[in-house]
């Protein structure tokens, strides 16, 4: 009887230890540029957006749905004869405080585009920035 127990606690440590592991080769089998290549960017038409300044704020998920991956970003967006004059990101610190960011942000500006290099490195926390701009803009 008691290798019996013995045999079923054993399958059973077995199975409940398979299923975080199979949980994870789940997320390990995501392809990043694949995601980041599926994030659809659209340019908002500017001709079509009243002069003034645009809150937007954006969170992207990868995989979608999940927490694995959540970068948050707020902008400001402030908007003149049909271009994008400054854009100021809000939100999270890091990205407010960071030289790589601002200079993606003067990107859109200068470009008068949301579709720019992201930063090396941050590519979600970039899209993030980029879809907020969208957002804000789209209102």
């Amino acid at each position: 009887m008691r290798a019996l127990i013995r045999k079923i606690t054993a399958a059973a440590v077995v199975v409940f230890a398979a299923i975080p592991l199979g949980g994870c080769s789940g997320i390990a089998a995501l392809d990043p540029q694949e995601f980041v290549r599926n994030v659809d960017l659209r340019n908002p038409d500017l001709l079509q957006v009243t002069d003034g300044s645009y809150k937007g704020e954006y969170t992207i998920s990868a995989p979608p749905g999940t927490v694995v991956v959540n970068r948050t970003a707020e902008v400001l967006v402030h908007i003149e004869d049909a271009a994008y004059r400054e854009v100021t990101i809000r939100s999270p610190r890091r990205l407010k405080d960071s030289s790589d960011f601002s200079r993606l942000a003067d990107r859109v500006v200068q470009r008068g585009t949301i579709k720019v290099d992201t930063v090396s490195g941050a590519t979600y926390s970039s899209l993030a920035v980029l879809k907020a701009i969208e957002k804000a803009v789209e209102r």
